[in-house]
């Protein structure tokens, strides 16, 4: 196989992903789109849950299927569960070509997930690294010999422009997506207690589930990208919380990103990126009462220390990216000598 330059077999890579447009991590998309690597997605909806085991035997089919057609020279893997890495594995074994894998935290500390960790562990160690997106769930990496390193996801972007930076009525967003790791009724409870600021609370929340939804406290529902851009950057603050370790929260870099104080849970992960740019609060509704106090008592500190850091981030980021790009380039010309 004759190859005369980088690009010739960049392009000829692919990314494999299982989550649908919109959806996963920016960082799988920032990677294709820095490196004009293809990223092809396959993903089968369902409503219902016990159906969801049915889908991987086809997508593990379709996924191999287009493999053999498309032929490409490398494989990056967005690992949002285990399953996906086997097609990619089985055709690399087969091939004798690199992979990749850009694991998501859920595969490892997702309750419903943690039978196959074993599983997933296996088939990472066939890879040649393992991105993380955040340095303390390294701690699962210290056995077995696995190759890693930490690739933080980029500042989403924001297309609106800010208004003003307070707006009144004072509100804060807790901005989710109703999923189960995401507590609800201690906030709730807290907003009882709270009457000096009113909350938007985002995502898919089966309201009728809920009882005494205080009336400062208002469900938005999933909001166009629009919509959802306003509603961040009128607000006084953003709320974004996780149940589970290991997890940078997506609408905590979407605080970072528009530079607006953030009230977070106390997880390791988040204390260690955030450290005095956020307010950590345990998932009492007493905890996030004195969250919401100190934010609102402290506010212009914890505005300049988000800026700061939102500083930092966008330099210390593109220094983890050009590590991740040398990287490949020294796999790539490891497989293909005449790179």
């Amino acid at each position: 196989m004759k190859i005369k330059r980088y690009k010739n077999i960049i392009n000829q890579g692919i990314i494999i992903s299982w989550t649908p447009e919109g959806k996963g991590t920016s960082r799988t998309l920032t990677i294709s789109k820095k490196l004009s690597i293809p990223l092809k997605r396959f993903h089968i909806f369902t409503r219902k849950k016990f159906l969801a085991p049915f889908k991987f035997p086809i997508l593990i089919f379709k996924t191999f299927l287009f493999l053999i057609k498309r032929k490409p020279y490398f494989i990056i893997v967005d690992v949002t569960q285990p399953f996906i890495i086997i097609p990619v594995y089985i055709y690399s074994k087969m091939k004798g070509i690199p992979f990749l894998c850009d694991l998501h935290s859920g595969p490892i500390v997702a309750p419903h997930l943690k039978p196959f960790r074993n599983f997933l562990f296996f088939l990472l160690k066939k890879s040649e690294m393992v991105i993380l997106h955040e340095p303390t769930i390294k701690k699962f990496f210290k056995k077995g010999n696995i190759k890693t390193m930490v690739l933080h996801d980029p500042l989403p972007l924001f297309h609106k422009k800010e208004i003003s930076l307070k707006s009144e009525p004072k509100y804060m967003v807790y901005v989710s997506v109703g999923a189960p790791d995401e507590p609800i009724n201690p906030v709730l409870e807290a907003f009882k207690e709270i009457k000096k600021i009113n909350l938007y609370i985002t995502g898919a929340w089966d309201t009728r589930n809920l009882k005494d939804i205080p009336q400062n406290v208002k469900f938005t529902g999933f909001l166009k990208r629009n919509d959802f851009e306003e509603l961040l950057l009128k607000s006084y603050g953003i709320m974004a919380f996780t149940k589970w370790e290991y997890t940078l929260l997506g609408a905590a870099y979407e605080a970072l990103s528009i530079s607006k104080p953030l009230l977070t849970s106390s997880t390791n992960a988040l204390k260690e990126f955030f450290k005095n740019s956020a307010i950590f609060v345990e998932h009492t509704p007493d905890s996030i009462i004195k969250g919401v106090d100190k934010l609102i008592s402290n506010y212009e500190f914890y505005l300049n220390n988000i800026k700061n850091l939102k500083e930092n981030y966008i330099r210390e980021f593109e220094e983890e990216f050009q590590n991740f790009k040398s990287f490949l380039f020294s796999i790539l010309k490891k497989y293909y000598h005449k790179l």
